[in-house]
């Protein structure tokens, strides 16, 4: 019997369907989904300039299918948009005397024609992820090979443009018993066309926290229109657990308001010196997990030796903006001063948090005994 599958195509926005972020470890958390990543592909060029043929990436996607006659497959998912948006869409409404959304209207009608040909090739369900809001101008880094033309307000638009654009074509073709459904999450992942970085690992691509909202809207999906995709997405680590939770502070990297000896890092084993400061007229340590994750809890120790009465005024924030965080616990008055050989936990409420800081309210030295993070992930 042949296994059941479901193929995702797509450029590097599709690998959040294998479960792997943008910055974690590549691996598939998904048995029954093959992801093929074809690289930098311009949902464009699904198509040949004539429009009416597979382009070099459509190519591409069909000899993969062409090749796979020991699967079952059930859906095919397509994964194209984003790098049209970031790159394109915007220079060629200018370069070509258009609007923004007669630009973004011929990549939706292109992904939509293709679609069409994979249907009636292989008569199987086509499914189309709508592209992810843009790049987020706050989180902003230069590739000189792919570099984000226009502003991050005209790049969604010209998002949400394909997104409308391809839920109305889709519609259009089910009426016509057409196997080719469409799916995205832009106003989940948009306020106000501005892009929530908190969804994103690395201001372009999703996170785990965004592929919950990506598989929710799949189920939303199969729901409407009787489908079953969304049941080959089982998010499980190995032991067949959901989100468990790890100990993430051996990835957070730390910057301080001044750096004591060569005590920079975070205490991983020892009760020493956690990033122990100078005596600073307001003292502060930042801890940059790298993306937004799911936070449990903070595991704290004040330093044990001597000058527990250093951490009085000591508070925590945490958030996704170092310039706005959230205080989540003040340390005044509280037993962190007492020499105590037990550690204690601050249990979090687990929404997606990048930045972690620590800081006094007046001149000292900030040192702790050592800090541990907790986060719900699915893997190391």
């Amino acid at each position: 019997m042949k296994t059941k599958k479901i193929l995702v195509f797509g450029d590097s926005h599709s690998l959040i369907w294998s479960g792997t972020d943008a910055l974690g470890k590549k691996r598939n958390l998904f048995k029954n989904v093959n992801v093929y990543h074809l690289g930098p592909a311009l949902a464009y060029n699904l198509l040949d300039e004539s429009g009416s043929k597979p382009g070099k990436w459509g190519s591409a996607v069909m000899d993969i299918i062409t090749k796979s006659p020991q699967f079952d497959i059930r859906y095919i998912i397509l994964c194209f948009g984003e790098i049209d948006v970031r790159t394109q869409i915007i220079r060629r409404a200018i370069s070509n005397n258009i609007s923004i959304a007669q630009s973004a209207d011929l990549v939706a009608k292109r992904i939509i024609k293709f679609a069409s040909l994979l249907e009636e090739y292989f008569q199987i369900s086509v499914l189309i992820w709508e592209p992810v809001p843009s790049t987020s101008d706050k989180n902003f880094s230069f590739n000189e090979n792919f570099p984000a033309t226009g502003s991050e307000k005209e790049r969604n638009i010209a998002t949400h443009r394909i997104a409308l654009t391809l839920r109305s074509e889709t519609e259009i073709l089910q009426n016509q018993k057409k196997r080719i459904f469409c799916f995205g999450a832009y106003e989940k992942l948009t306020q106000f066309h501005e892009t929530i970085v908190t969804y994103f690992s690395d201001g372009c691509h999703l996170n785990l926290s965004g592929l919950q909202i990506a598989l929710k809207e799949l189920q939303n999906m199969d729901e409407k229109f009787n489908l079953n995709a969304s049941s080959f997405f089982q998010l499980r680590d190995e032991s067949g657990v959901k989100a468990i939770i790890h100990e993430v502070s051996q990835i957070a990297n730390l910057t301080m308001s001044s750096v004591y000896g060569d005590r920079n890092s975070l205490q991983k084993q020892n009760r020493g010196y956690c990033f122990h400061t100078n005596h600073d007229p307001n003292p502060w340590a930042l801890i940059d997990l790298g993306y937004a994750m799911c936070l449990d809890s903070l595991e704290i120790s004040n330093r044990i030796d001597a000058e527990q009465k250093r951490a009085i005024t000591l508070a925590i924030h945490v958030g996704n903006n170092p310039q706005k965080l959230n205080k989540v616990y003040d340390f005044k008055d509280k037993a962190l001063l007492v020499a105590d050989p037990q550690a204690f936990r601050i249990k979090l409420n687990c929404n997606p948090t990048r930045y972690i800081a620590f800081s006094l309210s007046e001149p000292n030295y900030l040192h702790l005994g050592w800090v541990k993070i907790y986060a719900k992930r699915f893997y190391n």
